[in-house]
């Protein structure tokens, strides 16, 4: 059975990732003037923080309880690994995705909206869960390996996987953002030579490229949530990379030692904390999200006082009185 600290601290992060992400979700929902398609990205790697905590936690939890069932055992460790490196996967790809839109954005930004469109954006989304959902699917193939799990990732799978879906993107949203950095630097230094009076208004500010502060803002935005990722799930993909290739490099007494259950939980635990991520940085660093949670604020506190008026016996009395 788990130490209590160690439960105490994955229900936590378990509870902090589900409730966090939910809200951002259920803010997305109710307000129409936000569903841009870089927002329904967004939108997408919320979701799959969503599963962290709805799913991967929690499995994870059952998974270092050693249940006595085997059918549990077997069953808990199937899902955490399986949902594990669909969320991981996914969110590196989605981070792809939403690194292009500001690619985009930025470069070419008097076309964007006809390029970028929602529908798009959705198809993008939609054919990159089916990859994943695929590719983390082949593990479960049976092979002559007598383990507690199903799901058993080969050396090949897991080379492969780690290359082409983790390192490559990296790489690509990396030079993405270089180019947006440089556009920017561009911006400030024009920006510097044809000084403009301030008029305190918050109008959005254009230049002779077409790109904005605003559209420079929010690549800023993404680009903190992107190296959440990098620090989260970075020591997770070198671990798993030289288990892979130099399995050797790790001593004898480490497998099946308390290091290791150790280091993989410290690893772990650090793949989830990147859930909290992308809704404290949209929460709060998007405008458009703030305005969008106090709309729906009012709008449940009207519904309230609407039900409250029913409900309330003077209002009552008086209704049957007018019968």
């Amino acid at each position: 059975m788990p130490d209590a600290a160690v439960v105490t601290v994955l229900v936590l992060l378990g509870t902090g990732v589900l409730i966090l992400n939910g809200f951002c979700l259920l803010v997305i929902g109710f307000a129409p003037s936000i569903r841009r398609p870089s927002v329904t990205a967004v939108g997408s790697l919320l979701f799959t923080h969503l599963l962290q905590g709805l799913v991967v936690i929690p499995s994870y939890i059952m998974k270092r309880w050693k249940l006595e069932s085997s059918v549990a055992s077997t069953l808990s460790c199937d899902v955490f690994r399986f949902s594990y490196m669909l969320t991981n996967y996914s969110s590196c790809l989605t981070l792809l995705v939403i690194a292009v839109d500001r690619l985009i954005a930025t470069w070419k930004p008097l076309n964007y909206t006809l390029i970028v469109t929602k529908k798009r954006i959705l198809c993008v989304l939609a054919l990159v869960w089916a990859y994943v959902i695929v590719l983390c699917s082949i593990p479960f193939i049976p092979l002559d390996v007598k383990t507690k799990c199903h799901y058993n990732p080969s050396k090949l799978w897991t080379a492969g996987m780690l290359i082409g879906n983790t390192l490559l993107p990296s790489l690509i949203i990396s030079f993405c953002y270089i180019f947006i950095f440089k556009v920017a630097v561009k911006i400030i230094r024009r920006r510097q030579v044809n000084k403009k009076p301030n008029d305190g208004s918050n109008k959005k500010v254009n230049f002779g490229s077409g790109t904005s502060l605003r559209e420079l803002a929010a690549a800023k935005m993404s680009l903190i949530i992107v190296i959440g990722y990098y620090i989260c799930w970075g020591p997770s993909f070198f671990y798993y990379l030289i288990l892979t290739f130099c399995p050797q490099c790790f001593a004898k007494d480490f497998w099946d030692s308390d290091t290791e259950q150790w280091l993989g939980f410290v690893i772990k635990a650090m793949t989830f904390i990147d859930g909290f991520t992308a809704p404290l940085v949209y929460c709060f660093k998007h405008s458009g999200f703030r305005i969008a949670f106090r709309k729906l604020k009012r709008r449940i506190k009207r519904s309230r006082m609407v039900s409250e008026s029913y409900t309330d016996p003077l209002t009552s009395t008086v209704s049957e009185s007018n019968l």
